[in-house]
């Protein structure tokens, strides 16, 4: 394996700073601090629907906010996009940090990804599940409606590309990768559950499922949609700030 590779790209409030994976080079932003926290964004989004976080987030919290492979500016290479890889991936990551405590922080995929991960690597000191995915039934989606999806999701961010969305989309839909109320069951980090009471994305009632089947977990529901750190990030930061 690679060692960490660093670049200070901008001097600014966070740095973006890149990590070599088996899969390819992992970009994120970075802030220092004492607490780290790892941050994974939804499908077709990047690192910076964390990045209002940095100004209310508590110093003492050392910020990772991740592109995923095949996103922002991770690398887009030729492979299969499906949650085991982008888990072997984050493994690399952390393990290049020499993290062992640590706050997993995601963001729909990017909280599906946090969950495979704690079940099928390592459980981290915390979990932060914002509006998660892994749980909603998933049926074969036609060819038009990826199409119309992935339209829509490279409107959102010109940086997609949409031959990865499209590999991505395809694999979600493995049933192996799904999560179940047992996997739930197994989960012993500290966890914290938000979501917005708006979300058109993610049925609230996954909130509550999730909240009843991980014991150590508080749930919080705020004013938002299927993004409320980016939304509503002070009061976002404020439960992260009060419960972790």
């Amino acid at each position: 394996m690679k060692k960490l590779i660093i670049f200070d790209l901008f001097k600014d409030s966070m740095e973006r700073k890149f990590a070599e994976t088996r899969f390819g080079r992992i970009s994120y932003l970075y802030r220092e601090g004492n607490e780290p926290i790892i941050a994974l964004h939804g499908i077709g989004s990047s690192a910076e629907s964390f990045a209002k976080l940095e100004k209310y987030l508590d110093k003492r919290f050392e910020l990772y906010f991740l592109d995923l492979l095949g996103h922002g500016m991770s690398s887009k290479n030729e492979m299969e996009y499906t949650i085991g890889n982008q888990c072997l991936a984050l493994d690399d990551f952390i393990k290049l940090l020499g993290k062992k405590d640590f706050t997993l922080m995601g963001n729909s995929y990017g909280g599906w990804l946090s969950l495979r991960y704690t079940l099928d690597h390592s459980q981290p000191k915390n979990l932060v599940l914002i509006s998660n995915a892994g749980l909603h039934p998933v049926g074969k989606m036609s060819e038009n409606d990826i199409n119309n999806f992935v339209d829509f999701l490279i409107k959102s961010n010109s940086k997609n590309d949409p031959k990865i969305l499209k590999n991505t989309i395809k694999n979600n839909q493995n049933p192996i990768w799904r999560l179940k109320l047992e996997d739930l069951k197994k989960i012993k980090s500290k966890t914290l559950i938000v979501w917005g009471k708006n979300d058109n994305v993610m049925d609230i009632k996954y909130a509550e499922i999730i909240a009843s089947n991980i014991e150590n977990s508080k749930l919080f529901l705020i004013d938002a949609g299927h993004m409320p750190q980016f939304e509503e990030p002070e009061e976002f930061s404020k439960i992260i700030n009060e419960n972790l």
